[in-house]
């Protein structure tokens, strides 16, 4: 069984975002939403009425919430992926490559002699007609 680091730095991650922005953010950011729509609410109606106020702390709220959990959770990704990276073996991430290109190592080489005779050939044939 393998693991994969980089899903586990995501939920990690997101949980920690989430934490932090709670015990931090949480109280700051629903004032602000408060002071901003309530001069919203006096720029639109003269005077706040609290409809737009409440409205501006949950949506201030929300999009803090939803930006500092998502940019945590992919700093744990990003970390995960690194894990990853370092984790698997080089040899592995080569046989990986050429797995995917569905070509081994000889049928790679035959190919770039080939290619090489090929580019031989064309450049013997160009200085004769000159």
């Amino acid at each position: 069984m393998t693991v994969n680091f980089a899903k586990i730095g995501f939920y990690v991650g997101a949980g920690v975002g989430l934490i932090l922005f709670v015990l931090a953010l949480l109280l700051p950011v629903s004032y602000l939403g408060g002071v901003l729509g309530s001069k919203l609410e006096q720029y639109i109606f003269g005077n706040p009425h609290g409809g737009l106020v409440g409205l501006s702390m949950v949506v201030g709220v929300l999009v803090a919430g939803l930006l500092f959990s998502a940019g945590i959770a992919f700093t744990g990704w990003l970390g995960g992926m690194v894990v990853d990276t370092l984790r698997t073996p080089r040899a592995m991430q080569i046989g990986l490559i050429e797995k995917n290109m569905g070509q081994s190592k000889e049928s790679l080489a035959s190919r770039a002699e080939e290619q090489e005779r090929n580019f031989r050939t064309s450049k013997l044939s160009s200085t004769e007609e000159v």
